[in-house]
């Protein structure tokens, strides 16, 4: 009977005995079924009896409320005060106290959804509620999330490296430069920057050498030079003659005990002995701006002559901005001519082609108006027709002797003209000739093969 002592137990267990006081049903059982059931002693039935009317009557204890003249318990969520008449809901997020009597705040971590406070498990606390994920929600946003991080590092790291080649390029660019004019640090300083950035330094040198290459074989020699005392000295110092032809000179300066470029690497095959434009300052050789069209039989003074007078007919240009691809300069005529292991019509379409369009404009040399050796030689008929084939724009000059002399065969009149006319139209490629057997053989087959000889002569004379 400890449990009777109990105010809340005793008011429940009195409103049970009250109905079934007047439950007919129940009423007509056995007594001694109804107090084995209940557990209760017969001297304690009557007491009983009186103690349920006496709890469950209005006004009702806390955690109750009065219906129909009963006092019932207050559902879960649900509280109610002593005395008051009917239960009330807890609001969200809070949940009623042990005896019901008022409500109570859920802990943190804790949430009520108007019944028993209940222990938030594998859930997220929203708006004083638990919402469970769903596991492929979760599974699904941990894998894009897996995805978008590698996308995201992978975009990083590409742009990282875009970054960081478009640096290597311009550095290496600004290198190409600076080896034009290049000074003895030049190559260490820029050897030091490309290995910052990550370059070998194998890969640096071996870069080094392929820019050298590449600036000899489209470098040309500046008018500046071909006007100068050094070279005029040159030429007279090796050939011994006052005014030698670049025949002379060839002998002079290649066919001698010390050939010119003998010592020097040559940057195109990496073996000793290079071409003359390697071997002049460096200060003397760029870019090529012009095609020279000429003849190695001309004497220096001849070709000197003529620049000089293109000079002042292009006042804007001046002599340092013209740099000409001259065959004597840009060819390795240490290989030609020494050790005679390549020939001057060695891959001849490609040279032509590739050297004119690079310059853009064509400078070609008359020696004279009157009968000119220059039309006479194949390889400048053929210079003239491709420069014509490619719409290549061409200057012709003459040295001042051959204009004063032009002049006064123009003040003659219709005559004087018509002599400059025939003689300058006299051009017959087929019978044309070259230093070099085998270069006239190698050019008049690519005539014959391909336009043929008149169609040739009919290009060059318009």
């Amino acid at each position: 009977m400890t449990a009777l002592k109990d105010d809340r137990f005793m008011f429940q267990f009195a409103a049970v005995l009250r109905r079934v006081r007047f439950t007919p049903a129940l009423y007509r059982l056995p007594r001694s079924v109804s107090m084995q059931a209940l557990g209760i002693q017969n001297a304690d039935m009557n007491e009983l009896f009186h103690v349920g009317d006496k709890f469950s009557q209005p006004p009702c204890q806390a955690g109750f409320q009065a219906a129909s003249g009963i006092c019932t318990p207050c559902q879960h969520g649900e509280y109610a005060a002593a005395g008051e008449s009917r239960c009330e809901e807890c609001p969200k997020g809070w949940a009623p106290t042990s005896d019901r009597s008022s409500c109570r705040e859920c802990e943190f971590g804790t949430y009520s959804n108007n019944f028993d406070e209940l222990e938030c498990r594998a859930a997220c606390t929203y708006d004083d509620d638990c919402e469970h994920w769903p596991w492929p929600v979760i599974i699904i946003s941990i894998v894009s999330l897996f995805i978008a991080l590698r996308v995201g590092v992978g975009w990083w790291r590409s742009r990282r490296a875009a970054k960081l080649y478009a640096e290597i390029q311009r550095t290496k660019v600004r290198m190409y430069d600076d080896l034009w004019t290049e000074l003895p640090g030049t190559v260490a300083e820029f050897s030091i920057l490309l290995e910052k950035l990550g370059v070998d330094k194998a890969e640096v040198a071996k870069e080094v050498a392929a820019m050298r290459g590449r600036q000899s074989k489209c470098a040309g020699v500046s008018m500046r030079y071909l006007l100068s005392e050094d070279f005029t000295s040159l030429a007279l110092q090796r050939t011994g003659m006052r005014d030698p032809t670049f025949h002379d000179m060839k002998t002079g300066f290649w066919l001698g005990e010390d050939p010119i470029g003998k010592q020097v690497q040559c940057p195109r095959d990496g073996r000793m002995g290079c071409a003359l434009v390697d071997w002049i300052p460096k200060n003397e050789r760029h870019p090529q701006t012009h095609f020279l069209s000429w003849v190695w039989g001309y004497h220096l003074s001849q070709v000197q002559s003529a620049l000089r007078m293109y000079r002042h007919s292009a006042p804007t240009a001046p002599a340092e901005k013209i740099f000409f691809f001259m065959c004597f300069f840009v060819n390795n005529q240490y290989r030609i001519i020494v050790e005679e292991s390549a020939s001057g019509s060695e891959h001849l379409e490609t040279i032509f082609e590739e050297n004119l369009k690079r310059s853009g404009q064509m400078v070609a040399i008359l020696d004279t108006w009157h009968k000119p050796m220059y039309l006479n030689r194949i390889w400048t008929v053929y210079e003239q027709f491709v420069a014509s084939d490619q719409n290549i724009p061409v200057t012709i000059v003459m040295p001042e002797s051959a204009m004063i002399s032009i002049q006064r065969e123009i003040a003659l009149g219709e005559k004087g003209i018509q002599e400059i006319t025939m003689s300058l139209s006299r051009v017959d490629s087929e019978h044309a000739g070259a230093w070099k057997k085998a270069d006239e053989t190698k050019v008049k087959g690519i005539i014959r093969k391909t336009v043929g000889f008149r169609h040739v002569n009919r290009h060059v004379t318009e």
